[in-house]
């Protein structure tokens, strides 16, 4: 009889079964993928102590850094905003958005505790993400800017503009993903 001493992690309800050894000659099973959404494991977003990211922007203006989505964004919550996003364009027959030209801005402040303030841009092209950026004119505009109530509640409100059809829409979400308000979060609560 023996004794192990080691570290376990616990099993998920959704895990598969441990693989059992394979027998002399036969290869072992392969493994079961875990599901891509982990929620709670992975954060929002990787951020330091002042809510900044630990790479250097790749544009700056005198307001705003951008950042790369890929290393910054934590891919359970690119696929929320994704997913809440298309459900709004949807609903406004706009072009939806698949996430990979995704950009972190952070908008300086002078309120509170001087944090920046938090926006997640999804655009439907590259093309769209270059004018945004560096360009004089966003006519795509797909942005889920982060609002945290006095109660400490996340909320999202999202922007989304296109030009050529005039759409400029502001939509409030709770944190469960539902319209709140057809108007920016920080005006539905103040």
């Amino acid at each position: 009889m023996s004794l192990s001493l080691g570290f376990a992690p616990s099993a998920w309800a959704s895990d598969p079964a441990p693989a059992k050894p394979a027998a002399k000659g036969k290869e072992a099973p392969k493994a079961v993928e875990r599901p891509t959404r982990t929620f709670g494991e992975e954060p929002m977003f990787y951020f330091d102590a002042e809510r900044r990211p630990f790479t250097e922007p790749f544009h700056k203006t005198d307001l705003e850094d951008y950042y790369l989505c890929r290393g910054i964004l934590g891919q359970w919550y690119r696929e929320l905003l994704v997913e809440e996003v298309n459900g709004l364009l949807e609903s406004l027959a706009l072009e939806k958005v698949d996430g990979h030209t995704c950009a972190v801005r952070l908008i300086k402040t002078k309120l509170g505790k001087k944090r920046p303030i938090v926006a997640v841009d999804l655009y439907p092209t590259s093309d769209a993400m270059r004018s945004c950026i560096l360009g004089d004119k966003c006519s795509h505009m797909r942005s889920a800017v982060m609002y945290v109530s006095k109660d400490k509640t996340l909320y999202r409100s999202y922007i989304i503009t296109d030009g050529a059809k005039h759409v400029n829409k502001n939509f409030c979400l709770t944190n469960k993903g539902e319209v709140l308000a057809e108007q920016p979060c920080w005006r539905h609560f103040n």
